[in-house]
Order: C-alpha cells, then sequence, then structure tokens
C-alpha cells in the first residue's frame, strides 16, 4: 500500500511514453506530489489503495493550505491525471480524497492563516465533487468539513481586492507579464478569440471576502496576489477565464487554478447572485450578463499530463454534470500562437 503512489507515478510514465512515442524524454518530468516536506519529514500526498477500482488520494495539511498551482496543493489537476491516463484499466474508476484537518501549525514553516486557506481549499473540492460525483467522493471523515464552510455554504460573499498591488506581483514572473501584456495588445489574438471591444483585459481580482468592503478581517479567502491572469467576452456572450502560462513554466497546476476561478465566476453569473463584486466595474456586469462561462487554458506549452486528447471532454463532461444547460460552463485548451499573435506590426 505504501507504494502505490510510486507504482502509479510509474503507470503515468508508462502512458505517457505510449502516448508521446518512445523517443520522448518527457515522462522523466511526470512526478506526482508524493515527495517528503523537509518540515515534517513526511508525504505531502500519499496514494494508497482501497480495492481493486478505487484509490485514496490523501493530503497534508502543508498540501491543503499551500498555493493552488503547488504540486502539493492541485488534488484536481492530479486526480484529472490519474483518471483520464490510466482510469479502470489501471485500477483508477474511483478516486476518495481525504485531507489531514486543520490544526494551528505553522505549514513548511511559515505562519499560515489556515482558515482563509482552507475556506479556499473546501470550496475547490466541492466544485470538483459537483463535476465528477460518479467517481469522485470524499472521506467520511473528512465530509462535514464542507456543510459549516462560509465559502460553500454563505447567502452572500463579495469579490474584490484589498489594494492596487497587482503589476508588481505579475512582474516577478517576468516571462508570464510579458505574454499577458502583449496579448491584451494584440488585435489578432482578439479576433482569434472573436472577443468584444474592450477585451481581453488583465487581472482580474479574485479575492473573497464576507462583506462588500474588503478588508483583512472580512477576508475568506487568502487575498494578497490572487488575480485571474485575462478575461474576455465573446461575440456568444460567453466570459472567457484565462488561465496563461508562458514559456517553459508548465506546472499541472495551471488546471487547478482554471477549475477555481471558473467555478468563481460562474457562482458570479449564477441568478442567486450569492457572490457578487464591490464594485459594479463594466466587467463585473459582463460577468453577471453572460450566456455561459468559458475556461481556456492558455500556454506555451504544457504539463505533459494535460496534453491528453480526451482531457477538454473529460472537463466538459463534468462542466455539463455540474451547472448543466442554464448558463452553462465549458473548457478548453489552446496553445499560444507567438508568430500570428504577438508578431510586430509592419
Amino acid at each position: 500500500m505504501a507504494d502505490e503512489g510510486a507504482l502509479l507515478q510509474r503507470k503515468l510514465r508508462d502512458a505517457y511514453r505510449a502516448y508521446s512515442g518512445p523517443k520522448s524524454s518527457r515522462p522523466s518530468s511526470i512526478r506526482l506530489p508524493i515527495g517528503v516536506s523537509e518540515a515534517t519529514g513526511a508525504p505531502y500526498v500519499t496514494i494508497n489503495r482501497l480495492n481493486e477500482d478505487t484509490v485514496e488520494y490523501r493530503m497534508t495539511a502543508q498540501a491543503v493550505y499551500a498555493n493552488v498551482q503547488e504540486d502539493k496543493a492541485a488534488f484536481e489537476s492530479w486526480i484529472i491525471a490519474l483518471k483520464v491516463w490510466l482510469g479502470q484499466s489501471h485500477g483508477v474508476a474511483n478516486v476518495v480524497l481525504s485531507w489531514e484537518l486543520p490544526t494551528k501549525t505553522k505549514i513548511d514553516g511559515v505562519t499560515t492563516s489556515i482558515g482563509q486557506h482552507y475556506e479556499r481549499f473546501l470550496f475547490r473540492v466541492h466544485s470538483f465533487r459537483k463535476m465528477y460525483r460518479p467517481w469522485f467522493s470524499i472521506d467520511r471523515q473528512c465530509e462535514g468539513e464542507l456543510t459549516t464552510s462560509e465559502a460553500i455554504n454563505s447567502k452572500a460573499l463579495w469579490l474584490n481586492v484589498e489594494s492596487k498591488r497587482r503589476d508588481k506581483a505579475t512582474a516577478s514572473t517576468k516571462a508570464e507579464y510579458v505574454l499577458e501584456n502583449g496579448l491584451v495588445a494584440s488585435t489578432t489574438f482578439r479576433a482569434s478569440m472573436q472577443l468584444a471591444d474592450g477585451y481581453p483585459r488583465r487581472q482580474l481580482p479574485v479575492g473573497l471576502f464576507r462583506q462588500d468592503k474588503p478588508a483583512n478581517k472580512a477576508k475568506v479567502f487568502p487575498g494578497g496576489g490572487s488575480a485571474i491572469d485575462m478575461i474576455g467576452v465573446n461575440r456568444e456572450n460567453e466570459f472567457i477565464v484565462f488561465e496563461l502560462k508562458a514559456e517553459k513554466y508548465k506546472p499541472a497546476g495551471a488546471l487547478s487554478e482554471l477549475l477555481l476561478y471558473t467555478a468563481l465566476m460562474r457562482e458570479v453569473a449564477d441568478a442567486t447572485r450569492r457572490v457578487k463584486f464591490a464594485e459594479q466595474h463594466e466587467w463585473a456586469q459582463d460577468v453577471q450578463n453572460c450566456a455561459a462561462v468559458k475556461g481556456i487554458l492558455l500556454a506555451d506549452q504544457f504539463h505533459p499530463l494535460l496534453e491528453h486528447r480526451e482531457l477538454v471532454e473529460t472537463l466538459n463532461e463534468g462542466a455539463r454534470a455540474a451547472w448543466g444547460r442554464e448558463k452553462p460552463v465549458s473548457f478548453d485548451r489552446i496553445q499560444v500562437d507567438r508568430e500570428k499573435w504577438l508578431r510586430p506590426s509592419p
């Protein structure tokens, strides 16, 4: 049982090698987040076999409270990868998620606002279960955590940020910053995506608060640098969430980020108006009045496990199950066309 994660990692590499060809060197970059934490000496994630068709994906507190796109935190990305690449033929017909329940502790040696990180995690778990109830479930000991979650159960929440901090934060990842701004200025990108005038726009805030005036004491999700990379509205009145990765940076967790932000925008678009923007900018109205929500993973390169031809359809099957036909949700994966979209004008 202790070696199940290593076994599945080998199977993922073999599956990718068979998919991409024997000369590919990329399978070696496929690593499940089963490495050991220096702070605790224990693995961030443990994968256990429960029966011949079912595995348990168990996360430590360090994994639960980490940044969404970090490997150890991105349970959605890894679970979908296991399902798409291995599935029933390799004993991954069903997945049970469990995690270490919250305690007052430091995460990898850093004091963390556990409540806010935990609320974000629970919202992600709730959204993922809505998408994949037929084969994804939550361990009984953890199930009750969702019933007390403010992010899931509150009748009124607001999205906003506390300050104008985003450009400086984004500039630390220079390649993504440059690509993001290039696409925002690109008329050919706008035409390719069939975007309305004024789009795309960059850095839509996604800090979640329990009151309409953002403040530290009102945070439900951690604030700081939380923002959607780019947004758009197309000719079909779909509100588009772009999750952007540039050059060789291709974390598997990009998919987890996309799922989180798309689910949040679907909450804003919902007729219940449970989640609203504190400030009614033009784009806030565009989310509320859209016909559908679409999440697009946009990158120069994709993590090997996000390349599978069935990935997008697996996401869309889950979206149809979770949100149906009333303001439906869909997903796509598009590779950046630098030659077409970013070529300097003559």
